[in-house]
């Protein structure tokens, strides 16, 4: 889920778009840090960057939810809380 967590944070890093959490947008590339979405776009084949993010994200949520499905219940929160990450 923490990766997740981070793609979304790039995602949005790179979209110059701010979460509301008083991190301020578009540092990384300014400031030549590398990211999950700068990576990807160092490699010549890739052209849509942000949809690769996207899909990454929305991979790493659902593997952490399929990872506690077996708390029944208790993941409940986790779940929701998976599904707020999502871009």
């Amino acid at each position: 889920l923490g990766i997740a967590f981070q793609i979304r944070d790039y995602y949005y890093n790179a979209l110059g778009k701010s979460l509301g959490k008083g991190k301020s947008t578009g540092n990384d590339e300014t400031l030549h840090r590398p990211n999950i979405v700068t990576v990807l776009r160092s490699q010549d084949h890739m052209t849509d960057v942000l949809g690769v993010a996207h899909r990454m994200n929305r991979e790493y949520v659902e593997i952490a939810k399929n990872s506690v499905l077996n708390l029944g219940n208790s993941a409940k929160g986790l779940s929701n809380y998976a599904e707020y990450i999502l871009i």
